[in-house]
């Protein structure tokens, strides 16, 4: 069903209680020039993040974690449904 989840999973980092640093590759911290977008004229800094995330990078990686580990599972649930 879903192939390239191992491959998405090793791509998310892991949250540590101890070191949160990991959410930073979201952030511009060096505050690089990545021009403007094109259609809005709008300057690109930080990643956007979707509404659910409220702004939140550990809480955007969080919760894709959750998701790919669920979908992970759903995929071995019906390779053994399924007899294959």
């Amino acid at each position: 069903m879903i192939h390239f989840l191992p491959i998405l999973f090793c791509l998310v980092p892991v949250p540590h209680e101890a070191d949160c640093t990991h959410s930073r590759f979201l952030e511009n911290s060096a505050n690089l020039d990545f021009g403007v977008q094109l259609n809005t004229g709008e300057k690109i800094h930080h990643v956007k993040l979707p509404p659910w995330a409220k702004q939140d990078p550990l809480l955007f990686i969080i919760l894709n974690r959750k998701v790919i580990n669920i979908l992970s599972h759903f995929d071995t649930f019906l390779l053994w449904f399924l007899g294959t």
